[in-house]
């Protein structure tokens, strides 16, 4: 006989694990403004103000689900810094 409580109990622990392996990515390689913000500790004013406007930025940036954008990780990170430096 199953211990209904004790399955219950593995399967959200299993489900809760596979969650936290995604990483809240909805589409791989790319994260949405808070994740964004959250992974490379800009700031909102920094990333609105002087990353947005910034067309060696704004490559990376995609809107696939009306207002949200979605930025693509890696090229994104690389070209703050040289923005950075360019605006140094």
């Amino acid at each position: 006989m199953i211990d209904e409580r004790a399955l219950r109990a593995l399967i959200k622990e299993v489900v809760k694990e596979a969650l936290a392996e995604q990483n809240g990515q909805v589409y791989e390689g790319f994260a949405d403004m808070p994740q964004f913000l959250e992974i490379s500790g800009i700031s909102r004013h920094d990333m609105e103000e002087k990353l947005m406007p910034h067309p060696q930025f704004k490559q990376h940036v995609y809107r696939l689900d009306g207002r949200k954008r979605y930025i693509d990780i890696k090229p994104a990170l690389g070209s703050i810094r040289k923005i950075m430096k360019e605006l140094n």
